[in-house]
């Protein structure tokens, strides 16, 4: 039997060092259930998860996983950017190929605090973080014609196409 897919939700991070960067994280080589992952190495937005039933609305299934991956502090501090109108809904739309919804927003961090809280946090989770510069958007490679089980061994910034997506806008809002 064939498992349905799940809906899943991002959070791209920028900060200005002058110019604008994101904060991409890079897959680990075990998963959260401490198995082998799949595309290791590849990157995505800093938060990426999937919706579970007991998730009210794509923002709680957003506040469940910032938790999650980076700490229960860093979900006030994104829903400050919330409540101020700061937090940018920068992708929503299924994917055509897994026929999922996907929901990816994004904000500019203010405060060198909370650069290090996020950074600090995706260190010690296993994974790591890669910074991107809006002149790097256009050699991200497609991490989907990279076989899973080896994953990504040269060094170069490898996406699915949604979050892709999601960086290329966040990169045209906050630059």
């Amino acid at each position: 039997m064939a498992k349905t897919p799940q809906d899943a939700v991002g959070l791209m991070l920028m900060f200005r060092n002058p110019k604008p960067v994101g904060i991409l994280r890079v897959r680990g080589p075990l998963n959260e259930h401490g198995k082998p992952q799949k595309w290791q190495n590849g990157c995505q937005t800093a938060v990426a998860g999937k919706k579970e039933p007991e998730d009210s609305s794509y923002l709680a299934t957003l506040w469940r996983e910032i938790g999650e991956e980076i700490c229960p502090e860093f979900v006030e501090v994104v829903q400050e950017f919330y409540r101020a109108d700061k937090l940018v809904q920068l992708v929503d739309r299924e994917d055509p190929v897994d026929h999922m919804r996907i929901t990816v927003w994004g904000v500019m961090l203010e405060r060198a605090t909370d650069f290090d809280m996020v950074t600090n946090r995706l260190s010690a989770s296993g994974d790591s973080f890669r910074l991107i510069r809006a002149d790097e958007v256009k050699d991200i490679v497609d991490l989907q014609k990279i076989p899973p089980e080896t994953g990504v061994t040269d060094g170069k910034i490898a996406m699915f196409p949604l979050p892709k997506e999601a960086v290329v806008e966040a990169f045209a809002v906050f630059g």
